[in-house]
């Protein structure tokens, strides 16, 4: 998957002074072409005055090369030291070695210039992790992320949390988990009223967390070099989450109500193409594919190119949030179906939540509703009322970047 970022200007982050604060990007993951709009949109509003770094491949062999990021490496400790003393492994302690004296030894220009950044560096860490604090996720993931919080406050680092999907969190080992891990932030965002009142009853101070919209509302898409052809298109986007986390008589449903909405659409006379937004929806994709008679062709674009593709289309019957939120913030219909409540907040931010729609529902009512998008007079009321709100979501993500700034002591 091709990874560009559009820049603000001709800069970039490797040429950046040693001065420039040092943030820690955590959380995406680029096999997921939401998490690369969210990198995208961190390196638009800060990759020009700061060095941005991340302390894994983000899912990929090799770090992406655009935008500019540096891999945090740290000083080995005692600690490490003792942890490979008391398991002996010569080729283990040797590696400790040259990672402590190659740190020590070489200058902070000569590590940014293999992109490496000493962790002691860091002034402050960003989690754009999109939905990682729930019942539905394993608590070991979040101890984890609580010990690496814990020793980075403990190091004067300051720790903001951008907006995102969370909890329920009623599972006793899943709040005592997330209670850790989120405690030790300056600022948490919750993404929409519903994550706000989970959030609210965890044991952490309320002052330090705050609502506020998905940051990639404001990451401009690459447009297709002929738009007009995909103007007569109804995009499908499927998701594998809604086989393995919704409920089970709705899991079972949900490939008939996609298979059954691409015919719905190509009856109606539109083109349809399924489009890829994660590397783990292409067996379900394909297995659409041979359920129709019409076997739709399949996109597999860069993030911004399926953001534009989303934005030139028709209509867009879709179950991945970051598809649905480029498709409604552009002004395109959309239908989604739902294994979590931020698919319902986010068509409630759009002032459509009729769109969002259960894979149980009866046939006739699933119809009902994807001919509303697909009619050509209510497609364009619709879009009207979606540019509206999208104006209103982009205006306060540019009031939360004014705070996270201000948090992360990032001049303008």
């Amino acid at each position: 998957m091709a990874l560009t970022v559009q820049n603000r200007s001709s800069s970039s982050s490797t040429s950046l002074h040693s001065a420039s604060p040092a943030i820690e990007i955590l959380g995406p993951w680029l096999l997921n072409k939401g998490d690369v709009l969210n990198l995208h949109a961190l390196h638009q509003r800060l990759g020009e005055r700061c060095r941005l770094a991340v302390s894994s491949n983000l899912g990929l062999p090799v770090l992406p090369a655009s935008p500019n990021l540096l891999k945090i490496r740290w000083r080995p400790n005692l600690q490490d030291f003792s942890y490979a003393a008391r398991k002996p492994s010569v080729k283990g302690g040797l590696s400790l070695l040259r990672r402590g004296v190659g740190l020590r030894l070489a200058s902070t220009e000569s590590l940014q210039r293999r992109r490496i950044l000493d962790g002691k560096q860091l002034s402050g860490l960003i989690d754009c992790s999109g939905f990682a604090y729930g019942d539905q996720w394993p608590p070991y993931r979040m101890r984890t992320r609580a010990r690496y919080y814990q020793n980075l406050k403990a190091r004067g680092v300051t720790l903001v949390l951008l907006p995102q999907a969370f909890g329920p969190f009623e599972k006793p080992t899943i709040r005592e988990a997330a209670t850790d891990a989120l405690r030790p932030f300056d600022r948490i965002y919750a993404r929409d009223e519903t994550s706000l009142q989970h959030l609210l009853t965890l044991d952490l101070e309320p002052k330090r967390i705050h609502l506020a919209p998905d940051i990639t509302h404001l990451v401009p898409p690459e447009y297709p070099e002929n738009p007009e052809e995909w103007s007569n298109v109804v995009c499908i986007v499927p998701n594998a989450r809604m086989i393995d986390k919704a409920p089970k008589d709705q899991a079972e449903a949900y490939f008939e109500l996609m298979r059954s909405a691409i015919q719905q659409a190509q009856n109606h006379g539109f083109d349809t193409r399924l489009v890829l937004h994660e590397e783990n929806d292409r067996p379900l994709a394909e297995e659409l594919q041979k359920g129709c008679g019409t076997p739709p062709p399949l996109y597999d674009d860069s993030a911004l190119q399926t953001k534009g593709h989303l934005a030139s289309s028709h209509a867009v019957i879709g179950s991945r949030y970051h598809a649905l939120l480029s498709s409604l913030s552009q002004g395109t219909p959309a239908i989604g179906t739902s294994w979590n409540h931020k698919y319902e907040a986010m068509f409630s931010d759009y002032e459509c939540p009729n769109l969002v729609i259960k894979p149980d529902l009866p046939p006739d009512q699933i119809r009902e509703k994807i001919d509303t998008i697909l009619d050509p007079s209510e497609n364009r009321a619709l879009r009207q009322s979606l540019q509206s709100a999208a104006k209103r979501q982009k205006e306060k993500v540019e009031s939360m970047w004014k705070d996270v700034e201000t948090r992360l002591d990032i001049e303008s």
